[in-house]
């Protein structure tokens, strides 16, 4: 089976992407400002002024210690993306340094990706891994999941196995998909545990239903060979299909030589082949290149 590797890009574009420099307005209410001296009420005051596009509030209740509002300034800093708030990394990280101080965990995970950047901060990977991590200590999803990467790749730490698969394992448990996906590579391969094909088939199924490409495509696999889960070939294709149909390279290459050979459920069709491995080639599939090539040759 074919187990993708985690990278330091991948690293890269979940600290400073989606995951620390996320949109605040996404964030449950009750849990943007555990640390804040201000009730209840009036957080949801301020979470519904900010929905509204409303920020005259914004730079005074920051000022005055609200770290819901130094959060938000910090961030809307950081992306740049609001007329009424200048892009500056240096005022972005002023705010997050602020409000990370005062235990946001959210905060804390955007500073972390500042860090790891340089960007207005100098870069520090030291001061990135130990941001991540205070973060992922107050059950901060994404930036458990950034420290489990950390420890898998030996980013800011020794690499440490045992360490990322219980990262990995917090994060999953919340439902983050990556994570689930990356504990069933850890359970297939035997990296920090005793390889067990069922449990790394149990994991990339929850992954998969959350429609990540990279589990659908594993986990067609499994039950095309009954690996960790009973031989299913019409469940195989199901599932590799989703994979295929979301851009995944290596599950279109393998879906295209499963209709190039006629394999399992499928008939040979080779018209269908040369579209789903043409596909493949075009999102970067090596192995699709290849095929291609060799093809022509024997035209």
């Amino acid at each position: 089976m074919m187990i993708r590797h985690i990278t330091v890009a991948i690293l890269l574009a979940n600290l400073i992407t989606s995951c620390a420099l996320r949109n605040v307005d996404r964030l449950p209410v009750g849990k943007l400002n555990s640390a804040s001296a201000c009730s209840a009420a009036t957080e949801q005051r301020l979470h519904l002024q900010y929905n509204q596009k409303n920020i005259d509030w914004l730079y005074p209740a920051a000022v005055q210690g609200n770290v819901f509002a130094q959060y938000t300034l910090g961030i809307k800093h950081a992306n740049g993306k609001d007329e009424t708030v200048i892009q500056d990394d240096k005022a972005a990280a002023e705010w997050l340094v602020k409000a990370a101080k005062r235990g946001h965990a959210h905060a804390q995970h955007a500073l972390a990706g500042l860090y790891f950047t340089g960007k207005g901060v100098p870069q520090d990977l030291r001061m990135a891994f130990l941001w991540t991590g205070k973060a992922a200590e107050k059950d901060c999803v994404l930036a458990q999941y950034s420290l489990a990467v950390a420890y898998y790749i030996g980013w800011g730490e020794q690499q440490d196995m045992s360490l990322a698969r219980f990262w990995y394992l917090k994060a999953a448990k919340q439902g983050h998909s990556n994570a689930q996906f990356a504990v069933g590579q850890m359970c297939y391969k035997g990296e920090g545990v005793v390889p067990d094909h069922e449990v790394a088939m149990s994991w990339f199924y929850k992954a998969a239903k959350q429609g990540h490409s990279g589990a659908q495509h594993l986990l067609s696999l499994g039950y095309m060979r009954g690996q960790g889960v009973p031989k299913n070939e019409r469940t195989a294709v199901k599932w590799l299909h989703k994979a295929a149909e979301q851009n995944d390279g290596y599950a279109q290459y393998d879906l295209g030589l499963m209709y190039f050979n006629g394999q399992g459920i499928l008939a040979q069709d080779k018209q269908q082949a040369l579209f789903w491995i043409r596909k493949a080639a075009a999102n970067y599939c090596t192995l699709a290149e290849q095929w291609l090539q060799k093809f022509q040759d024997l035209q």
